[in-house]
């Protein structure tokens, strides 16, 4: 479900109590723009073994350039 209508629809699950029916595989991070400052969430797949998070998403998606030095996510 790609595009800004599936984000939408993905964030809008993901932050609600209906979030168990997708499982534990989704998550919504949130990054500050490094350009513009502004915060930006999009959802992404999660993987947790080993007490450690997995961050998964297509390549096409450029979120991660915003994780530079010591930013939060």
């Amino acid at each position: 479900m790609p595009g800004s209508f599936g984000n939408f629809f993905m964030k809008a699950i993901l932050n609600s109590p209906l979030h168990g029916l997708l499982g534990d595989s989704f998550a919504v991070i949130t990054v500050t723009g490094h350009k513009t400052g502004r915060a930006i969430s999009t959802p992404v797949n999660v993987s947790f073994a080993d007490n450690c998070y997995t961050v998964v998403s297509t390549r096409d998606r450029t979120w991660w350039r915003n994780l530079r030095g010591d930013v939060p996510a």
